[in-house]
């Protein structure tokens, strides 16, 4: 194989490599069973068998938190957040301000200021702070173009909710999960190894706040089975979330903040398939049309002798998920009470950001 070739193949494999390290979270999402997170309509009692006597057994606080820059609701947005309203009226009501969500991040997570106000685009600031809010109060977090079908009332027992969203992962526009649940304390750690800049507005939203970066969390969340088993997150499927009698919710006009860039991001997941195999082709005529004269047989490379490209949460990094796998038992018999000893769990007081005083 002559030097130009060579020097094409190693940079398209620098590029390859790279490509897939940063992106190998989200393409693990493609590969999840949802067979044991899906939550059916089977599961739940409808809204006349469930008794208020439930109330002893309700993991989610009776709390619908909403956020927007001010208290005026644009006029598309009011029937949605009235039909929740009214269908709750034993639910505490808390839409948060701009202003209201700076000051609560300020008051009680002061740590976490910097990074807040730094954020290039508003609904990453709405993004973050729901994942405090929530850590630190439990309820339902609904976005504004969420309304309400029916009572939630019977998806209050589970300790965490969330809906699946297409192709694959989960949604942060609908989470329902009981107050200073450990999947949103390991959710909330990790948005400083994802606080990136990746030049397109809708990537940079999704993957660094939003619903791509909550999923990535979530998937390595339930790759621990100890962890999983405490504190199951149960998944609505597409039937409980909208579209059908049974359904809690009816989705209104959409958010605005999706830029131009969104579309493309759009057209690419739904055609993720043919651009593969369109890709690949293309590739291979240029590998031929411009070096297909000098390719050679290479040597095969043993397998003791590859490199293994690690990501952020596999067996060999140094993230607080191989901490937190250190201390996870085994045996699947343990009571649930201990998750609350586990080191991982207590290991930094969130609201100070500092370590707890060793006795």
């Amino acid at each position: 194989m002559n030097k130009p070739a060579v020097i094409f193949f190693s940079i398209l494999s620098l590029i390859i490599v790279f490509t897939l390290h940063l992106f190998w979270g989200p393409i693990k999402l493609f590969f999840i069973d949802y067979r044991t997170d899906i939550l059916q309509a089977s599961d739940l009692p409808d809204d006349f068998s469930y008794s208020p006597n439930h109330n002893t057994t309700e993991s989610i606080p009776r709390v619908i938190h909403q956020t927007w820059k001010t208290e005026d609701i644009p006029g598309k947005w009011k029937d949605a957040q009235q039909s929740c309203i009214k269908l709750h009226p034993n639910y505490e009501y808390k839409l948060w301000t701009d202003e209201a969500m700076r000051e609560f991040v300020k008051e009680n997570y002061p740590w976490f200021l910097p990074q807040y106000d730094a954020y290039p685009f508003n609904i990453e600031r709405a993004d973050v702070v729901r994942y405090f809010i929530l850590y630190h109060y439990g309820g339902i977090y609904l976005d504004l173009d969420v309304g309400c079908n029916r009572s939630m009332n019977p998806l209050l027992e589970y300790p965490a909710f969330v809906r699946k969203t297409s192709p694959s992962g989960i949604s942060n526009n609908v989470i329902g999960i009981r107050k200073k649940h450990p999947f949103l304390l390991q959710v909330i750690r990790s948005l400083p190894s994802y606080a990136f800049n990746y030049h397109f507005p809708y990537l940079t939203v999704m993957y660094s706040t939003g619903p791509l970066f909550f999923s990535i969390i979530w998937r390595a969340w339930r790759s621990l089975p100890m962890a999983e088993a405490w504190h199951h997150i149960s998944v609505l499927n597409s039937d409980l979330y909208t579209g059908s009698n049974h359904s809690f919710f009816n989705i209104y006009e959409g958010s605005s903040w999706h830029d131009n860039d969104a579309g493309l991001v759009f057209y690419l997941l739904r055609h993720w398939l043919l651009l593969t195999i369109l890709g690949f082709m293309l590739f291979f005529f240029i590998v031929f049309l411009f070096f297909g004269s000098s390719l050679k047989p290479a040597a095969r490379v043993s397998r003791s002798s590859r490199r293994a490209f690690g990501s952020p949460f596999s067996s060999k990094s140094s993230s607080p998920w191989r901490k937190f796998k250190q201390y996870v038992s085994t045996d699947e018999s343990s009571d649930q009470q201990n998750s609350d000893a586990i080191p991982f769990m207590a290991e930094i007081d969130l609201e100070s950001q500092t370590r707890p005083k060793s006795r």
